[in-house]
């Protein structure tokens, strides 16, 4: 998968209701770069999913995930 690539219409109609309806779409193939000013905030937005997991354990963890908060 790419930025640059074309996918079937029904994909697309329906990657377009998801986030619509506000819904998450996730393209666990499609890669980006984050430039190290960036990476501060994918750090902070982390830590506060992993404290809320901790109080609300329905948000979960990051399984299959190469993030280590350790």
């Amino acid at each position: 998968m790419s930025w640059t690539g074309t996918t079937s219409p029904d994909a697309a109609t329906s990657a377009i209701a998801a986030l619509e309806r506000g819904d998450v779409v996730f393209f666990p193939s499609l890669r980006f770069v984050v430039h190290p000013d960036e990476a501060v905030l994918f750090t902070l937005a982390i830590r506060v999913l992993e404290r809320l997991k901790g109080d609300w354990p329905e948000v979960g963890g990051f399984t299959n995930s190469p993030i280590s908060l350790s």
